[in-house]
Formats: C-alpha cells, structure tokens, sequence
C-alpha cells in the first residue's frame, strides 16, 4: 500500500525569551520590583522545600510525594493571575501555587506524611482545596467550584 500524507500543518508559538535569554520588551507585563521579588521568594522557597520533601521521601520519612522542581513558574504564574475570591484546585505537583496563596508550608509536610490534617483549610482567605493525588480528579471538583 502506498504511503501518502495526511495533514501538513504548523504549531504556532509564543517566544518571550530569545536563545540569548533577552526578554522582548513588547511582551513586558510590567510587574513592579516587590511583585517580581516576591515572585522569585516563593519560586525559590518552593525549590527549596520541594528537593528537602523529595530527601524525606526517599529516606522513607514521608509518603507518597511528587516532587515539582523546575515547574515553580508553571505553579506560581496563574495563582499570581488569579483574584481573592477564586479558588485554587491543585494537583500534587503545585506545592509554589499553594504557597503563594498563602497555605503554611507545614501543611504540606504533615499532608504528605499520612495525616489528613494537612490536607485542612487553615484560613478560608487561601481559597485552597485540598491536594488531590489522583491524576486529573480535581478537575471535576475545579468546575463545581466555578459553576458554584
């Protein structure tokens, strides 16, 4: 049987950092010093925490944990964008999203040591719901959230 194309098609993309790592001034959200600062605070409290959770995990003094060093930006970046009254709903690898709302890092350390009271709201202002292990179950929770 002969070969034949399918579909020819292009993916477009959005680059805001050329191979030199220049940002294009056009692109420039205009965050303010203490926002970036602020920003790069969790991001590196949220590496530093992550790789400390992962040590523990594989020393067999937590749990189940999924570590998510090098997705801080991918976390951080749409908890920053969201307003006081949305609700976050994460999966596992979202530790710098969860604390960028505010939920104390503790949290996450008892959670993922077995008990359930890490997984508690200590203060409705976070607007967190729990960490949810299973791959894609939150989504379903995320849209009763929105549709409420």
């Amino acid at each position: 049987m002969p070969r034949s194309e399918i579909e020819r098609f292009s993916v477009p993309y959005l680059q805001i950092l050329d191979e030199e790592g220049r940002a294009d001034p056009e692109l420039d959200p205009g965050l303010s010093e203490a926002q970036l600062q602020a920003l790069y605070r969790t991001m590196l409290f949220a590496r530093n925490l992550d790789q400390r959770m992962l040590k523990l995990q594989r020393q067999g003094r937590i749990g189940t944990f999924g570590p998510c060093t090098g997705q801080e930006a991918a976390s951080i970046g749409p908890a920053f964008a969201m307003n006081e009254r949305d609700w976050l709903v994460t999966a596992f690898r979202e530790l710098g999203a969860r604390l960028w709302r505010g939920e104390p890092a503790i949290n996450s350390l008892v959670f993922h040591n077995g008990y359930e009271e890490g997984n508690l709201i200590p203060d409705a202002r976070h607007q967190v719901l729990p960490i949810s292990i299973i791959v894609g179950s939150q989504v379903l929770h995320a849209v009763g959230v929105a549709y409420a």
